[in-house]
């Protein structure tokens, strides 16, 4: 058994398709958990229709001020947001990084463990203020 077939495939994020076969582009394995743990970071709650517990609070915390406190906070805000909806991994430990607060810039180190290849393996997510706001 490979691990498309213990992992699963999905589409890759952001969606794009091929045009000489008309199909949507797809990921598998481990990339379609970092996809699916980086979809998770990035969706704010209540952003999906039909599942509103789906996504993660962190934008919701944008303007408060970076301290241990607030590391401590949204750390563990997201690994309870990841445990909810990626039940492929186990979490080992988030932590949070901002080298220069000026640039607007959280790193966001996701150590996990997937549960059927019992892999342990770290994603660094950074997070930025959006444009928009």
């Amino acid at each position: 058994m490979d691990k498309e077939e213990i992992l699963g495939r999905g589409w890759g994020f952001p969606p794009s398709f091929d045009k000489s076969s008309n199909e949507a582009a797809m990921i598998s394995g481990e990339d379609d958990v970092e996809s699916s743990i980086y979809v998770i970071i990035h969706t704010k709650f209540g952003e999906r229709v039909m599942r509103n517990e789906f996504g993660s609070n962190i934008y919701d915390l944008l303007f408060e001020p970076l301290n241990e406190n607030m590391k401590t906070f949204m750390a563990s805000t997201l690994k309870d947001s990841l445990v909810d909806n990626e039940p492929r991994i186990n979490i080992e430990k988030i932590t949070l990084t901002q080298n220069d607060p000026a640039l607007g810039k959280v790193d966001i180190k996701v150590e996990f463990t997937m549960i059927e290849t019992n892999v342990t393996k770290n994603l660094v997510v950074p997070f930025y203020v959006p444009d928009n706001i």
